[in-house]
């Protein structure tokens, strides 16, 4: 629901507005009601204040970009790659960069996969990563491996809605 993101970014942004996370959040709100120029600026100057070494920041301001309506998965991917040089036991920035990966590249899932993988050696009981490799095997019609997979994650996390509804499809 775009609009309620629109108005819990800036609400977000208007608690600390000195606080970068907060300035983050203002610029994402720009970003996603389509004044993308200004939002590129803001995310910019914010970098340079953090002189490119504050993971939190980078994280916020890639997942802007690989999950708002007009995506940039190219500097999405930048500023994951950076978050994790940064913090390899960011286990988030993990998986949004194999999801990042794998959206750029829907022929070839390996980069995927090896974030994925990144991911599992922080948590190797995430359900959701878990279903995420899951994916990868069904999409090449390895349907055994994905079924292994899918039993796997709902094993971890009986409760964990979409191991069940990916495994039926």
């Amino acid at each position: 629901e775009k609009d309620s993101a629109i108005a819990l970014f800036k609400k977000a942004a208007s608690l600390n507005p000195e606080n970068l996370v907060s300035q983050v959040s203002n610029a994402k709100a720009l970003y996603f009601v389509g004044d993308t120029a200004t939002a590129n600026q803001e995310f910019c100057n914010i970098i340079k204040k953090t002189k490119r070494k504050n993971p939190t920041v980078l994280f916020q301001i890639a997942e802007t970009y690989a999950t708002a309506p007009l995506k940039n998965l190219k500097l999405a991917e930048a500023y994951l790659r950076d978050v994790t040089r940064l913090d390899s036991k960011n286990m988030e920035a993990y998986i949004l960069l194999g999801d990042v990966l794998l959206e750029q590249s829907t022929s070839n899932a390996s980069a995927a996969t090896e974030q994925y993988n990144n991911a599992l050696a922080i948590n190797p009981n995430s359900a959701r990563v878990i279903v995420r490799k899951a994916k990868i095997y069904q999409r090449v019609q390895n349907y055994k491996l994905a079924n292994d997979e899918y039993k796997k994650a709902q094993a971890i996390e009986p409760n964990y809605a979409p191991a069940y509804r990916e495994n039926a499809e």
